[in-house]
């Protein structure tokens, strides 16, 4: 075809899901009948995973140093524990 860029298939598949999932954030967030804690933890455990796929596959950190990559996926679950956990205490 002319004119058609190339886009390689993992890229599209993560960009698929990471549509889907801000949609679904959206919805969870918009209409619930579930406890604010509930929505609050599924929203932030989403947004978590959107920015660990960022990086992963569109910063390349799949093919990084697989320290590196853990210190990027501790980091986190670090940083959605600290969230929940100042959520709940204040």
């Amino acid at each position: 075809m002319v004119g058609v860029k190339y886009v390689p298939r993992r890229g599209l598949m993560v960009w698929a899901l990471m549509v889907g999932l801000a949609i679904l954030t959206w919805g969870i967030g918009v209409e619930h009948s579930l406890p604010h804690t509930a929505v609050t933890a599924t929203v932030l455990a989403i947004a978590c995973l959107k920015a660990r796929f960022i990086g992963s596959d569109f910063m390349e950190l799949r093919a990084a140093p697989p320290l590196l990559r853990a210190a990027f996926d501790l980091y986190f679950a670090a940083l959605y524990v600290g969230l929940m956990v100042s959520y709940l205490v204040w």
